[in-house]
């Protein structure tokens, strides 16, 4: 979905003139000079504590993908309390509650990216106006215990229902 999310930001540059975007990973950096937004390129980060810095500092996770089911990236940033804006496709709706911990465009619309991330910039404008559900919803949730405790609840019901 990086072509989308490309599009969307070049939309996003003509509305905003506040709004840098910050790039971590393995990318090709002349990509953005064309977008009209400033931007920063951090590089690939190999550690924990500087992804939570990172996720921390945004004001807003931009998760472009067309097909994926549970993006550790929309946890990771959730967890630091940063919403997510995403298509609604795959696991997105399980992970993004739309309009409360972040945003959910509807498949491959640019416009709507674009508007989700102009909407979580101007609802969530500083830390300090995020709604703690963003982390809780990634903590209760995504728990490791509780998943492990489903996953065995599961097993048992399809065990019981062999033995008929």
């Amino acid at each position: 979905g990086f072509d989308l999310l490309v599009e969307a930001l070049k939309k996003l540059a003509g509305q905003r003139r506040d709004t840098d975007l910050v790039v971590f990973g393995n990318q090709n950096d002349r990509v953005f000079a064309d977008l009209g937004l400033p931007y920063h390129s951090v590089g690939i980060l190999g550690d924990d504590y500087s992804l939570a810095m990172l996720y921390s500092a945004a004001d807003v996770l931009a998760a472009p993908s067309r097909i994926d089911n549970l993006p550790q990236i929309v946890l990771e940033s959730q967890c630091t309390g940063t919403p997510g804006v995403a298509f609604r496709v795959g696991g997105m709706p399980d992970m993004i509650e739309h309009e409360r911990t972040g945003f959910l465009a509807s498949p491959y619309s640019t416009d709507e990216f674009a508007a989700g991330i102009n909407w979580a910039l101007e609802h969530f404008q500083t830390p300090e106006d995020r709604p703690e559900q963003i982390r809780r919803l990634a903590v209760t949730k995504w728990n490791e215990d509780k998943i492990g405790r489903q996953y065995l609840e599961l097993f048992d019901h399809l065990v019981g229902q062999g033995k008929h």
